[in-house]
């Protein structure tokens, strides 16, 4: 193998472990999206559940002194 053929090899690597990070970061972006936004929907669904719990805490009776 020529030093130009050794280059063109290592080249090649090169190019196509580019690809696979650039391919891996847009996967990885993509997944940090969709964690974005299920993160999102459940803080929604905390406030929800709060508001339910504090309006049914509003709901009991306080205790009378005796």
């Amino acid at each position: 193998m020529t030093e130009l053929e050794s280059f063109e090899q290592k080249l090649t690597q090169l190019v196509n472990l580019h690809q696979q990070a650039r391919t891996e970061n847009r996967e990885l972006r993509n997944r940090v999206a969709q964690l974005e936004s299920e993160k999102v929907a459940l803080a929604e669904k905390m406030v929800a559940a709060r508001e339910k719990i504090e309006a049914l805490i509003d709901r009991i009776p306080a205790d009378e002194e005796a």
